[in-house]
């Protein structure tokens, strides 16, 4: 993620793991902006603008669709292509301060929105000399006042007439650094659930054939012990048991959400593929399939981050967790329980003894969509923790000192002297 231009999309992750896309809002997103208004319950437009008064919402659109400019600045969450969240900092009457307003759709209270939000506002402000940032909320309003506490700004409150006045200066300390890293840690652990502790498992592309990739894959699943349900999706085999599974004829039939999709089908159905479980809310996918160009790479890619996908691969061997049982690969052998040791760059081209990583939930911080399974052994970092080999990632260990490498709130406040 880079926050600090936003010339493109970012994408960021919500507490839950879900991941959103976070971007200024332009002229077009009018109409979002006032659906996003019109949609809020009479409770949340009461905290938001202190009244009852509907007719705001046209007006709050023209504001903060307005081109950036003259201490003005608004950004948007997205949530497979909806909106769900807005803010926006506007000047105010002391210099170097701003006056801050949001807004969350009601179905996405308690899951991060505002506090991503104001995150990433505070770094796009802090590149405009914003010092500091001042909101009004009601002294009722508990969700916004806690939304300014979690974001680990040191805060100054003044309560008058049941409102409450908070002054956030825009810092960079220690414990800031500390808040986002940890903030960033739990939303990267629960987006790798649905890859490590799936509920319900479907591979996709599985030939009637035994020893074809697809069949490999559902035999590890079964032998390996998973306890999940499992689903095959083949079109000429539908209505039948595959290789001991299930099968149906597309990801649209399958008779529940699953959490993980593996992909072995051609390399030129991968992208639809991927798309198609985009469009049925599964989390996670794992694409084996090799020999995808890079314009089909880019696509895929693409499609995964429209709809909020976790992306393992392609060209790949699987994804296995030996503590849930999970042997989703199509390994000749089982992966046996143990610390992660093996890194390869080709990624299919290596058939490890142990792919396991019993603490993956404390040491892996995936930095973009990775296509190889396992991590390698730490080494020490100059940045004061550790980090794998594998170029471009960042600190494994996320410690607090660590876990500043990479960050995107934090560039104002800090830069790495390693290369992590």
């Amino acid at each position: 993620m880079r926050a600090q231009t936003f010339s493109g999309r970012v994408y960021a992750l919500l507490t839950d793991g879900t991941q959103a896309e976070i971007r200024r809002l332009v002229e077009t997103d009018r109409e979002a902006v006032c659906a996003l208004h019109r949609e809020l319950s009479d409770e949340s437009l009461y905290r938001r603008f202190f009244g009852l008064n509907r007719a705001m919402a046209d007006r709050i659109a023209e504001q903060v669709c307005r081109p950036d400019g003259s201490g003005h600045a608004a950004l948007g969450a997205w949530l497979s292509g909806e909106l769900v969240g807005i803010a926006e900092y506007e000047p105010s009457d002391t210099d170097g301060e701003a006056e801050i307003a949001m807004a969350v759709a009601d179905r996405m209270h308690h899951r991060g929105v505002g506090t991503l939000l104001l995150e990433h506002l505070g770094s796009l402000a802090r590149e405009s000399a914003v010092v500091a940032f001042r909101a009004d909320t009601l002294a009722e309003n508990g969700p916004m006042l806690r939304v300014f506490a979690d974001a680990g700004l040191p805060a100054k409150r003044r309560v008058s007439s049941g409102v409450v006045e908070i002054t956030m200066p825009l810092v960079s300390d220690e414990h800031y650094l500390d808040v986002v890293a940890e903030r960033e840690r739990s939303a990267d652990v629960a987006s790798l659930m649905p890859l490590f502790r799936p509920r319900a498992v479907a591979v996709v592309g599985v030939s009637r054939r035994a020893g074809t990739v697809g069949a490999s894959v559902l035999r590890n699943i079964t032998l390996g012990g998973y306890a999940g349900r499992l689903y095959a999706v083949n079109p000429r085999a539908a209505g039948t048991q595959l290789h001991g599974a299930p099968c149906v004829a597309a990801v649209s039939d399958l008779p529940e959400l699953v959490d993980l999709a593996v992909l072995t089908v051609p390399a030129d159905a991968v992208v639809a593929a991927a798309a198609e479980c985009g469009a049925f809310d599964i989390p996670a996918i794992v694409v084996i399939t090799s020999g995808l160009s890079a314009d089909q790479g880019g696509e895929l890619l693409a499609a995964c981050r429209e709809n909020g996908i976790r992306l393992v691969g392609p060209n790949c061997l699987g994804v296995a967790d030996t503590s849930s049982e999970l042997d989703a690969t199509f390994a000749a052998r089982r992966s046996l329980p143990g610390r992660p040791g093996w890194r390869c760059s080709r990624a299919a081209s290596v058939s490890p003894s142990s792919i396991t990583s019993p603490a993956w939930a404390s040491a892996y911080r995936p930095s973009r969509p990775w296509a190889t399974s396992t991590t390698s052994a730490p080494t020490t970092c100059s940045c004061g923790g550790s980090r794998s080999r594998l170029r471009g990632w960042g600190c494994c260990t996320w410690s607090p000192s660590a876990a500043r490498a990479s960050s995107p709130a934090r560039r104002a406040g800090w830069r790495p002297g390693c290369r992590c």
